[in-house]
């Protein structure tokens, strides 16, 4: 989990001061001396000092290349080399970027088709106290990105009865329900066909005159094999552990007339950046109070996200 005080990652950790600030107070005649910890402190945020706003001169307006977020041009620069520019205005504008890299867990039912030849039954007595998700190790390839981990809960395999067709593994065909033949489409059952201009009918040659064809779906053997147990018969029932790796984003951006989707891919300047194994501490100490005020949200807001019993930063 890490937090990104824009303009995205990592220095320092956060300073913990080991100042204590004395308090004194009077109980009774006595004198009680109390010690409150300082809080930490981002030291890269409290000595950063706001920088002048950047002048940009016509011709280095002309020479920008004016493209969208998604890499199109908006003005070609025959059109731009033409503009004329009355006023140019510059302003400053922070972004805080916070992502959580977090990891959930459940359980899945799950079958699959199998038959005595290959079918896999777990060696492992059936578990006699319920599975604790957090028991298996399973660790992400790589942080913050994105992946599922899949693994079977051993002793959880179990070999039944296919209820879709009833152990047959063959089902109805539903084009042609069964009968194996179709009704032909160039003479609709009839075995004739007419003649162009003429009024006398002749035999269907799609149908040699029978009015019906052979069913495409199932070659007129008026069934098919099961989709659920692949013609098996039988099905595989087990339980699976899903791991799911994911990323929590948040960002905020300072007062400004640019769209957000345009903001993310602006040239910018990064001020602060910090990753942590747990919970970072939010920023209060910077000099934009939107910022501060920002950052406690987010914080909380992904925290509590990821509180459940099934889920963990």
């Amino acid at each position: 989990m890490y937090p990104t005080l824009h303009p995205p990652p990592y220095p320092s950790a956060p300073v913990d001061s080991d100042e204590e600030t004395e308090v004194q107070t009077h109980e009774e005649g006595f004198e009680v001396v109390e010690k409150e910890a300082k809080k930490p402190i981002y030291p890269e945020v409290s000595r950063f000092e706001q920088e002048p706003e950047v002048v940009i001169s016509e011709d280095e307006l002309r020479k920008m290349n004016f493209k969208s977020y998604k890499g199109k041009e908006i003005f070609k620069k025959e059109m731009v080399s033409k503009m004329k520019f009355e006023n140019i205005e510059t302003s400053i504008c922070y972004g805080y970027f916070l992502e959580t890299f977090a990891e959930e867990r459940y359980i899945k039912e799950v079958q699959e088709p199998t038959n005595s030849s290959t079918q896999r039954i777990s060696a492992e007595p059936p578990p006699y106290e319920p599975f604790n998700i957090w028991s298996v190790p399973i660790f992400p390839r790589s942080d913050f990105i994105e992946e599922t981990e899949k693994q079977e809960i051993p002793g959880s395999s179990e070999i039944k009865s296919c209820q879709t067709c009833n152990t047959i593994g063959l089902v109805q065909c539903w084009v042609c329900s069964g009968t194996g033949r179709k009704r032909c489409m160039g003479c609709w059952g009839s075995g004739k066909v007419k003649r162009e201009d003429e009024e006398e009918y002749i035999p269907c040659s799609s149908c040699r005159s029978n009015g019906y064809i052979v069913c495409y779906s199932c070659n007129g053997m008026g069934r098919k094999n099961c989709k659920e147990c692949k013609g098996n018969g039988h099905l595989r029932h087990f339980r699976q552990l899903i791991v799911k790796f994911v990323v929590e984003k948040s960002q905020f951006f300072t007062n400004n007339q640019i769209p957000e989707k345009k903001l993310e891919y602006a040239i910018s300047k990064e001020l602060f950046s910090e990753k942590r194994e747990f919970v970072i501490n939010p920023i209060e100490n910077f000099h934009v109070e939107e910022i501060n005020v920002t950052s406690r949200v987010f914080v909380s807001q992904h925290v509590q996200k990821h509180q459940d019993n099934n889920k963990r930063i």
